[in-house]
């Protein structure tokens, strides 16, 4: 008999039984990696995650999901109660990656927190593709996507033989503010730590937490759940401490933006502009991936020449949008700061296309790969001007406000 404890329940397993239990057992669907675009990126960033008792056995399964790396480590956030025994963190950790679950890395428990329920851990693996993270609160109905390793992929023990899952949902509400975000998915046991993301640029929302029962049916208990995220705007603080830092990716949008008029043609030219960018990022984000497999090749890598042709695919991508960002600007009123905004993202966007053909052209280089996460970052602050700013007034209008 082995006991395995799930993230959010403990069960035990008689091993004769799996076999069967996974024949048995109903397949949940799978998405389709064409209906979540940002997977493309997003699968090297997201990690099963498994605190072990003092004999080097695992006691949990849960997920989790890349926030940075550098050249030594990678680190991974996660929930509290997925690398909990008892009342103290684990003192050792499994991380395995999604991208190649024949190869586990030794990690430890970097930081933790009860409240709310997060963590961060330590792997010893080094440039680990990071995911990007949102600061914007989805809107309700909101299309969002999350990945892990729930019940169903985990209990056979066959880690290298092991596939995340991969589930869209809705958002439905939000808890406490913008503590919580509440979705209509079908999170299981596993899926606690992994991220909750855009499908289509691939920014994390949240992290997803627990799913929550609703309310009983006198004795009988309720068939309706809510599956729950920890939002990105609480846990950046926690987060975002040494070594850490963060790739940020504010909605032009912003967090508290009055929805604007349909009928603005400055608006019109925001969204229009916002989806162009959508596009670069996720190209940008595969460039780096591409590095980051060339640098430190897996068993299931691709050859060095697949993965360089990928890569100038990814570039010539990238260089088709930032042209297209470039012409969406004379759609903008000249006054307008919006387009002030918009102009200072397309150079930075403009400088990273430089850094990432370098990259491509040796995805090797510790150097080049350095400058193009660089330059991205200098995107990053570019966009949080947009996110930040009001949206479509003219500079006369602001000065009046």
């Amino acid at each position: 008999m082995v006991t395995i404890a799930f993230a959010m329940r403990r069960i035990a397993i008689p091993l004769s039984a799996v076999a069967a239990l996974i024949a048995l057992w109903p397949q949940r669907p799978a998405t389709a990696d064409n209906d979540v675009p940002a997977w493309r990126s997003m699968q090297y960033s997201v990690a099963m995650i498994e605190p072990l008792n003092a004999k080097g056995e695992p006691l949990l399964v849960g997920s989790g999901f890349c926030i940075y790396s550098d050249r030594h480590h990678s680190y991974f956030a996660t929930a509290d109660h997925v690398i909990m025994i008892g009342t103290q963190p684990a003192q050792a950790v499994r991380v395995t990656l999604a991208s190649d679950t024949s190869h586990p890395y030794s990690g430890r428990v970097l930081r933790w927190s009860a409240d709310p329920d997060i963590a961060v851990v330590e792997a010893d693996v080094p440039r680990v593709p990071h995911a990007t993270v949102s600061l914007a609160v989805p809107p309700l109905g909101t299309r969002i996507a999350y990945a892990g390793f729930p019940y169903i992929e985990s209990a056979s023990g066959q880690w290298s033989d092991l596939q995340p899952s991969l589930q869209t949902g809705t958002v439905s509400s939000l808890h406490s503010g913008i503590y919580a975000i509440a979705f209509e998915g079908q999170v299981d046991h596993g899926n606690s730590g992994g991220p909750l993301f855009d499908p289509k640029t691939g920014a994390v929302y949240g992290v997803v937490d627990e799913r929550i029962p609703g309310d009983r049916v006198g004795d009988e208990p309720s068939v309706v759940y809510e599956d729950v995220a920890i939002s990105m705007i609480v846990s950046q603080p926690f987060f975002e401490q040494p070594p850490v830092k963060l790739d940020v990716q504010r909605s032009i949008w912003g967090l508290w933006r009055t929805p604007p008029r349909k009928d603005d043609a400055c608006v019109q030219a925001l969204e229009h502009f916002d989806e162009i960018y959508s596009t670069w990022l996720q190209s940008s984000a595969f460039v780096e991936s591409a590095s980051t497999m060339a640098m430190h090749p897996g068993p299931h890598t691709a050859s060095s020449s697949r993965l360089a042709k990928w890569a100038d695919h990814a570039v010539a991508d990238e260089r088709s949008a930032a042209g297209q960002m470039q012409t969406t600007l004379g759609s903008f009123d000249p006054g307008s700061a919006a387009r002030q905004y918009a102009v200072a993202l397309t150079a930075a966007v403009l400088a990273a296309d430089a850094a990432d053909r370098a990259l491509s052209a040796d995805l090797s280089s510790t150097e080049a790969y350095d400058a193009s996460v660089a330059k991205e970052r200098a995107v990053g602050n570019a966009a949080g001007g947009l996110e930040t700013h009001t949206g479509c007034e003219t500079d006369t209008q602001l000065r009046n406000s």
